[in-house]
């Protein structure tokens, strides 16, 4: 279930992040709205949930 809700976060992330990697004006905007936090801590999240679906099956 876990893993489940772990792949369904790292799935739906992986777009925007893309998109915001290559686009710096898109950070810009960010950090006038003090969105770049926010983003921080969901990359924090993205990272932590792309560490749950790597792990072995009986490691939960």
């Amino acid at each position: 279930m876990i893993r489940a809700l772990a792949f369904i976060v790292v799935a739906v992330g992986i777009l925007p992040m893309a998109y915001l990697m290559v686009s710096p004006q898109v950070w810009q905007a960010l950090r006038v709205f003090g969105w770049d936090i926010a983003l921080s801590a969901f990359v924090a999240v993205f990272t932590i949930c792309a560490g749950i679906i790597s792990l072995p099956k009986g490691r939960r």
